[in-house]
């Protein structure tokens, strides 16, 4: 008698997450519209909240841009956790693989055997793609190198991270990635749809 009521409370809990998760996701296109587009962030505003707009298969921003080298890419896996590249071309993202490879791919390829059906690209709150250029070559003079893979310590982040900046720094989540980007750029970064 207690199993169907659990289910039951499942159930109703998860539909209202989900309703509060697009009421989130709709404030943030609605804010975007409205912030001067020339207000200036500091560094306490930037780290507390560096993303402008969530990536979400289920509802995705409004707004798309087409793929742009030296723009940052990511698809959701599995609705836990997000995982990014760097574009080379029209063509091609390089990535930091799960089994420690690094490799180029097509957009296809980058969202093959992940949950994702959408493609994000970071841009500013006009819907401009962040470019990094200086990104680009470091991130294919490492195409077909290994690392030891870490969720948490040797990952996408890290090594996407490393090939925009240089440093080697340890970062254990998309947030924490977010945060890195977006005190460099001192932006906030809105995930929009790319086009490939």
């Amino acid at each position: 008698m207690a199993f169907p009521l659990l289910v039951l409370g499942g159930l109703l809990g998860s539909v209202a997450l989900n309703a509060q998760h697009k009421r989130y996701l709709l404030e943030q296109d609605q804010s975007r519209r409205l912030l001067p587009q020339s207000s200036l962030l500091t560094v306490a505003q930037l780290t507390e909240m560096p993303i402008g707009r969530w990536p979400s298969d289920s509802i995705p921003s409004p707004l798309s841009h087409s793929l742009v080298s030296g723009a940052l890419v990511c698809c959701t896996v599995y609705q836990a956790f997000d995982h990014v590249g760097l574009v080379v071309d029209n063509d091609t993202i390089i990535e930091l693989h799960g089994s420690g490879l690094i490799r180029a791919v097509s957009p296809e390829r980058f969202l093959a055997k992940r949950s994702g059906k959408h493609m994000f690209i970071a841009c500013d709150q006009q819907g401009q793609a962040f470019v990094f250029p200086q990104a680009v070559n470091a991130a294919i003079n490492d195409v077909f190198s290994y690392c030891e893979y870490d969720a948490l310590a040797q990952n996408c982040y890290r090594q996407t991270w490393h090939w925009i900046d240089g440093s080697d720094k340890s970062i254990e989540s998309f947030l924490l990635f977010n945060q890195c980007i977006a005190l460099k750029i001192n932006q906030r970064v809105y995930w929009d749809l790319a086009r490939s």
